[in-house]
């Protein structure tokens, strides 16, 4: 039985390009796929099934992928990467330099926002959760829509840590 199971398994759902996240979710699906990957990694670094830990490898590669926009239409991570969010929903991120006021005017503007938050990870494409059994990769750079668009510590953490594993496991 392999490590890293498809859709259906557990209640995981997987988008046309590639995303696995729990279809019971309601955002931040990147959230979910890095973390896990994370995880994967950290398993495929103490195995000694080769095997195994070819699959973990793989699949964190894969979600870590996605996110940063290599094989799908964009990335996922602010200012880096194909086509990246320019519109994240963060109120710092939304005002003008100094000093020019800042408040709920400049955060619903359609704009994209002044200031780039480097590196941050946005929830991401929020699936088809009317339909589980056909999500979709759909995503709108929206900045008011905190559901896909979102940045967050807790979305960066497995994020980053499954940066780092890759990093550990493919130098």
């Amino acid at each position: 039985m392999p490590l890293c199971h498809g859709a259906g398994y557990n209640d995981v759902v997987t988008t046309p390009k590639g995303l696995h996240y729990p279809k019971w979710n309601e955002w931040a699906n990147l959230q979910f796929s890095t973390t896990v990957a994370a995880l994967a990694l950290h398993y495929a670094q103490y195995t000694t099934d080769s095997s195994l830990k070819s699959d973990a490898i793989k699949f964190a590669q894969k979600q870590v992928d996605y996110a940063l926009g290599n094989g799908s239409l964009r990335s996922y991570v602010v200012g880096f990467g194909p086509n990246p969010p320019s519109h994240q929903q963060h109120a710092a991120a939304s005002c003008p330099n100094e000093p020019a006021p800042c408040g709920w005017k400049q955060f619903s503007s359609p704009n994209p926002n002044p200031q780039v938050l480097y590196g941050g990870l946005v929830g991401g494409p929020a699936g088809e959760r009317k339909n589980a059994a056909n999500p979709d990769d759909s995503y709108q750079d929206k900045r008011s829509d905190y559901v896909t668009n979102e940045v967050a510590n807790d979305y960066n953490a497995g994020f980053t840590n499954a940066l780092a594993g890759l990093y550990v496991l493919l130098s």
